[in-house]
């Protein structure tokens, strides 16, 4: 099994699929920052050697993400995240 490492930086949580009518039908599209946002990933991968993977092959993957710690959190929150005592806590859907 071949392990692809690679990074991306800003990510950005996926945003929901959105509908218009057009000509009186619903047309679902996904939005251009997720688009964008996807190529990049997919760019990233290609660029660390990563390879197309035929639709029936099964593939592990592992995300590891990691954000700050939010601004809105008090003095005494933020000193133990910095220090470890405690884990930031981020909803994956803002």
């Amino acid at each position: 099994m071949k392990k692809v490492q690679f990074a991306v930086e800003g990510v950005k949580g996926k945003q929901r699929p959105r509908a218009r009518i057009v000509h009186g039908h619903a047309v679902i599209y996904t939005p251009k920052e997720t688009k964008e946002f996807e190529k990049k990933i997919a760019d990233a991968y290609r660029a660390a050697g990563g390879r197309k993977f035929d639709n029936d092959v099964p593939l592990r993957m592992l995300v590891m993400i990691f954000h700050g710690v939010p601004k809105s959190d008090s003095r005494k929150k933020r000193e133990a995240k910095l220090q470890h005592l405690s884990r930031p806590m981020k909803t994956p859907d803002p």
